[in-house]
């Protein structure tokens, strides 16, 4: 089994970048009958949402929130989707990016009691890896 096929990897949750959370939750659930998981209406500018339909689940999130390394001019990310992987390892997976030869970010704990790191695929898109955590948040 190679190093890769060791990490254990979890669910993986398309996290969509939004210009107002609030607005895109009222679509999701109003619109396309999804609904309101989980929600912190005062994160970032306009929020972050989980939204779940059957076995679907979305996170909504405002850009201003994130510490990617590639954002626009006006601040918001160069991509506007954002994949989510939960795991059980973060460091572990950490280390096996690192020497891959991967650039990844610092670990950042979160208030939400998770630890991620995050990092770019070869087509520039957002990759966040996160686990739970008991440490206290990074500060801000």
């Amino acid at each position: 089994m190679s190093e890769a096929e060791k990490l254990r990897i979890g669910d993986h949750v398309p996290m969509l970048v939004c210009a107002d959370v609030q607005t895109s939750i009222a679509f999701y659930c109003d619109v396309l009958g999804f609904e309101v998981a989980d929600r912190m209406d005062d994160v970032g500018l306009t929020g972050w949402a989980s939204l779940t339909l059957g076995r679907n689940r979305i996170m909504l999130t405002s850009a201003s929130y994130l510490n990617v390394p590639e954002k626009n001019e006006d601040g918001r990310l160069a991509s506007d989707v954002i994949h989510y992987f939960h795991c059980e390892d973060v460091v572990g997976i950490r280390t096996h990016l690192v020497s891959s030869g991967i650039e990844v970010s610092d670990f950042y704990v979160r208030f939400y009691e998770k630890k991620e790191i995050e990092f770019l695929d070869p087509d520039g898109r957002l990759l966040i890896f996160g686990e739970d955590t008991d440490e206290d948040p990074t500060p801000e």
